[in-house]
């Protein structure tokens, strides 16, 4: 059906609103304004836990930053080197540490663009773009200082460098693709699950010969030789891993259909009732199936491996591949409507339900930030205990206090965010191996002390650490005078009354 003339449509909007709408530039400014709605406002937010891991390793300069990636977080050295690199220039502030994660992500949004354009046509891949910075991965992802938004630049880069390739025919964009994929997982070798994606393109739309494929194939493998060995080590040691419980069901609704989905397909749904009806052609078949296998196959294949076997990446931050297919489709979706102002409205509709939903100051669930600064107005001298569990899982396996370096890997938030008074590390939780630990802690440490704070994750339950202290040192008089309650974190201060000793 061919496009029917701005204002004559039946029933769809006129006048200044539908001129708004119809105009060429209306889609480019609103994906560049919901961008920037989503994706800054929490740039200088506190950081969580996870963040400030990142800056631990690259703090001290590269020597140790090597080392330490090394051990510590092996699966993402191009990213650290490139957090090095800006901690070196700009320094180790919030908005510092996020900035390659946003420049990936608008670097992303470019490429899927401009992949969108071939596939389909310019105003299709500005809604696919929309539709990608509108999601809550990408709203998350944009100013996370971990490593995922740089891995996905880098996929969608290898995509449209392949897309080039089998369409144009240039070797150029060949070498483009080995180099982007390689780096792709030198971000995270988890991505490396991405190159489904790939293979998907090239078996659906041909364009090389089985000699030009095996040359990448062979490239792309021996520049990943290093990763490779890295998760033969982690793969022989995978009984000591620790997988997430299987995703529930409403977790594959969420990814093949966001909430803000629903309103601008309801929008969308009205205009075509409305009589802006549909237009054509419709994408050829194979970017159709192509298109289908990303943003849908792909995740249910993922969803039902999760749900069945014993290895559970169903997680947001391994499953992101996924966002910029599902907004491919949303873009061919969106595009179907049969009038320009009809698309326009159903876009508008998407970006403001997504900022409605995502929008916010706030980055992390945790405001350690408020924490270290609650801490210095409660404690009384330098030398009042402040015992700290840690954040991070491998604080309940035995042999951490002994090493200093892991030691001080496992409280990366609090050596970003300092709290007053003298830290006294914990496991995560209370486990059997640290039984003798906490019975010096408190015999040596707490008793003496008259005062102490104990800062803990906020759960809406009485954390077990603070049961232990009620009945370790309840008796010997000690009880929980002030409760100070943040984001995510609670302080709670336990004192013995003035003259009373056990």
């Amino acid at each position: 059906m061919g496009e029917v003339p701005e204002g004559l449509q039946a029933g769809v909007l006129v006048g200044p609103l539908s001129r708004l709408l119809a105009s060429p530039r209306f889609l480019p400014a609103l994906v560049v304004a919901t961008a920037a709605a989503l994706w800054l406002p929490p740039l200088t937010s506190c950081l969580w836990r996870d963040e400030t891991y990142t800056w631990w390793v690259v703090k001290d300069g590269l020597p140790l930053a090597l080392e330490r990636s090394v051990r510590f977080q092996p699966w993402s050295p191009l990213y650290l080197f490139v957090e090095w690199a800006v901690v070196a220039v700009l320094g180790g502030g919030e908005a510092a540490l996020r900035l390659p994660s946003l420049a990936a992500m608008a670097g992303a949004a470019a490429m899927l663009f401009a992949t969108a354009k071939r596939l389909f046509d310019d105003e299709t891949a500005w809604l696919a773009a929309l539709a990608f910075v509108a999601s809550s991965e990408a709203s998350f992802y944009a100013v996370e200082a971990r490593p995922y938004a740089l891995a996905l630049f880098f996929m969608l880069a290898a995509l449209a460098a392949l897309v080039r390739w089998l369409q144009g025919g240039d070797r150029r964009f060949s070498a483009a693709f080995v180099l982007c994929a390689a780096a792709m997982v030198y971000c995270h070798i988890v991505f490396a699950a991405a190159a489904v994606v790939f293979i998907a393109f090239t078996a659906l739309h041909g364009g090389a010969s089985r000699r030009q494929l095996a040359a990448c194939a062979a490239g792309l493998a021996a520049l990943l030789v290093p990763m490779g060995l890295r998760a033969a080590a982690t793969w022989s040691g995978r009984g000591s891993l620790l997988w997430v419980a299987a995703p529930p069901w409403t977790a594959l609704g969420q990814v093949l259909f966001p909430a803000p989905y629903a309103a601008a397909a309801a929008a969308l749904l009205g205009a075509v009732l409305l009589k802006s009806g549909l237009r054509a052609p419709l994408p050829r078949r194979d970017v159709g199936l192509f298109v289908l296998a990303w943003a849908v196959a792909a995740p249910v294949a993922l969803f039902a491996a999760s749900r069945v076997g014993p290895w559970r990446f169903f997680i947001a931050r391994y499953i992101l591949w996924f966002v910029p297919g599902r907004a491919l489709l949303a873009g061919a979706l969106l595009g179907a409507a049969g009038t320009r102002s009809a698309r326009a409205l159903a876009a508008l509709v998407l970006a403001a339900a997504s900022v409605w939903s995502y929008a916010g100051p706030h980055h992390s669930f945790e405001d350690l930030r408020g924490a270290a600064a609650a801490t210095r107005d409660a404690v009384a001298s330098p030398g009042t205990p402040v015992l700290v569990p840690s954040s991070f899982l491998p604080s309940e396996e035995p042999g951490w206090l002994a090493d200093p370096e892991t030691l001080a890997s496992l409280f990366a938030p609090q050596a970003y965010y300092p709290l007053a008074g003298r830290l006294v590390p914990l496991p995560k939780l209370p486990v059997p191996w640290a039984a003798q630990y906490t019975e010096a802690l408190a015999a040596r440490v707490l008793t003496p002390s008259g005062r102490f704070l104990l800062v803990v994750p906020r759960t809406g339950s009485k954390h077990p650490y603070q049961a232990w202290v009620e009945a370790r040192l309840g008796p010997e008089g000690y009880a929980l005078t002030r409760r100070g309650q943040l984001a995510g974190v609670e302080i709670l201060i336990f004192e013995r009354p003035t003259g009373r000793r056990p």
